[in-house]
């Protein structure tokens, strides 16, 4: 089963692209839950070590709310809406108690098993399954008082922004608004196209398409237009909402990220350089050849080989440059390819860097 986005060819009006501070604080919670997925976010995982006692037992107690499905009332109201954290979380407090009661039980039950909307919190069988997934004091609450749960989310988002993310978004804000500002000036297919991760994406039929829990397809059209979110910590997911009364929206990690934890390729010639002198016997060969031009029969008794023996070592170091030829005569001298040899260093402090 997946989810199916159809983007037209002319998108103008249709896609709007922006951050959103609440998305970025909820994600950067299921980070905490699964760090193990999220190894470019390890120096938060370790900063949250930090965190009172008492915020982290309200981080566990909510987790339902940001593992395995995120939250969709951290979406802005609309497409077309910038919303800060405060107006976000303004927003969700509004909330009739018993609409926040169906956002808040939604992740617990909606991707596991059909469902008809608020109406189907009065099933038995949803019930269940959600006091399974949220536990059951938190159920019990839930079903019983939904503004004071309401309330404890609402506290909980309040403290985690107050004693830690306001400074991450500091930090992360100039990175997601430069992305925000180059996508506005591209073709959304081919720019999620580019993200790869878990997102399929048909340039030919326009299609973006990603796994989930249920089947649906949805087109932007100018009642139902795109929202894209750049979030570091969304990472190394994408994430799509296509469910009513939240905008369509996709969540996926900027530029800079597209590559994660595999980072650049390094560059062939210095792949090939090093493989060639990380060697003990290469590297006397060089050494002796520094000295001055020499020729095999010369050389092989010098590094204790037999010519057909040493004839490799010289293969592989003339083909990364190491090494150069020039015959003299009956014999073929080697000679130390100066040039090459110094440009390892700075070639490998370039990709490190």
């Amino acid at each position: 089963m997946c989810i199916r986005v159809c983007v037209p060819e002319e998108t103008d009006g249709l896609v709007h692209v922006a951050p959103a501070p609440l998305v970025e604080t909820m994600l950067s919670l299921h980070v905490l839950m699964h760090p193990k997925e999220h190894p470019l976010q390890h120096p938060w995982v370790r900063q949250m070590r930090t965190l009172s006692p008492a915020l982290k037992r309200e981080i566990r107690t909510f987790w339902f709310l940001y593992s395995d499905i995120t939250a969709d009332f951290m979406l802005p109201a609309r497409a077309d809406a910038p919303q800060s954290f405060d107006e976000a979380l303004t927003s969700f407090a509004a909330l009739p108690p018993e609409r926040a009661q169906y956002e808040l039980a939604r992740p617990a039950f909606f991707y596991f098993e059909p469902n008809e909307g608020p109406e189907s919190l009065a099933r038995d069988d949803v019930r269940e399954r959600i006091r399974r997934r949220a536990g059951a004091a938190i159920a019990r609450q839930l079903f019983d008082d939904p503004a004071a749960v309401q309330a404890r989310v609402v506290e909980l988002l309040a403290a985690y922004w107050a004693e830690s993310f306001a400074a991450e978004w500091e930090r992360l804000e100039p990175m997601l608004d430069e992305e925000a500002d180059r996508a506005r000036h591209e073709d959304p297919v081919p720019l999620l196209a580019r993200v790869r991760s878990e997102l399929q994406v048909d340039e030919a039929q326009r299609l973006l398409i990603r796994q989930s829990g249920h089947e649906h397809a949805v087109a932007v059209a100018s009642d139902n237009p795109l929202r894209l979110i750049p979030s570091v910590y969304v990472w190394p997911h994408v994430r799509i909402n296509c469910d009513a009364p939240w905008p369509l929206a996709v969540l996926y990690p900027p530029r800079t990220m597209k590559r994660g934890v595999a980072g650049p390729p390094p560059p062939g010639p210095l792949v090939q350089g090093l493989r060639a002198a990380a060697d003990p016997t290469r590297l006397r060969i060089l050494r002796l050849v520094g000295e001055r031009p020499r020729s095999t029969e010369e050389l092989a008794p010098l590094v204790g080989l037999s010519e057909s023996g040493l004839s490799k070592h010289l293969r592989a170091l003339t083909a990364a440059g190491l090494l150069t030829t020039r015959r003299q005569g009956y014999y073929v001298l080697y000679a130390l390819e100066r040039g090459r040899l110094e440009r390892l260093g700075p070639e490998l402090l370039e990709y490190l860097a």
